[in-house]
């Protein structure tokens, strides 16, 4: 049988440029077309490779488990976050507490724990809770 082959994106648009005889399908294309083939290998090969960094106030969480405190406490406050899917991995023994803090998200946004045991997140009391809410709401 004929062995197959694994090309990168890097190889197959140097193919395009270069006239490869193996690729003619593609050197066939448009400039305008292997322009637009080249920005959609570029952001295919990226995507996956890449993950948004954790917001500063996130970030600083998650240093102070390391670093073995056993909790942290969040100014009060209304925290943006857009988007922006925060994943939180293995806080065990921790207690976050949060007074009057609102975090905001949008469609696709939210807050997910991973590998967490015995762990409190918290208001100080029910004049001062913490909520995590959305603007647009969800099922507007």
């Amino acid at each position: 049988g004929s062995a197959r082959t694994t090309r990168s994106p890097a190889s197959v648009l140097f193919a395009i440029f270069a006239g490869s005889p193996r690729q003619s399908a593609w050197c066939s294309m448009t400039w305008a077309s292997s322009t637009l083939l080249l920005l959609l290998l570029l952001l295919l090969g990226t995507a996956a490779a890449t993950r948004a960094p954790l917001p500063p106030l996130i970030a600083a969480l998650t240093e102070a488990a390391s670093r073995g405190a056993s909790s942290f406490t969040i100014p009060r406050g209304d925290y943006h976050f857009g988007d922006t899917l925060i994943d939180i991995h293995s806080l065990v023994n921790f207690s976050v507490v949060a007074p009057g803090v609102t975090f905001w998200f949008s469609r696709g946004g939210g807050l997910r724990l991973f590998d967490c045991w015995n762990l409190r997140w918290s208001g100080s009391h029910p004049s001062a809770p913490f909520v995590i809410d959305y603007d647009p709401p969800l099922y507007a």
